[in-house]
């Protein structure tokens, strides 16, 4: 039940995600990668705004060199 977004960018598919949480409470965690300060600040910005913010740990960090995470889906755009 735990989900990944390995490069989140400023959150649109990470948001997208997290609604599936408030609508059909399948997600129990949403962790989101992204490496640029820039983009996470706009990417808090945008879930707050979707009223999701709640439901996603956002991490500034490289997804690549992650290796303790416990996911059931790994979501990669690197777009």
């Amino acid at each position: 039940n735990t989900v990944v977004d390995a490069f989140a960018g400023v959150g649109g598919t990470s948001i997208q995600f997290a609604k599936i949480v408030i609508m059909l409470l399948v997600l129990k965690i949403n962790y989101s990668f992204e490496l640029d300060n820039k983009r996470t600040k706009y990417f808090r910005e945008n879930a707050i705004i979707y009223g999701v913010w709640d439901k996603i740990d956002l991490i500034c960090g490289d997804f690549l060199k992650c290796r303790d995470l416990n996911v059931d889906l790994v979501f990669i755009n690197p777009d």
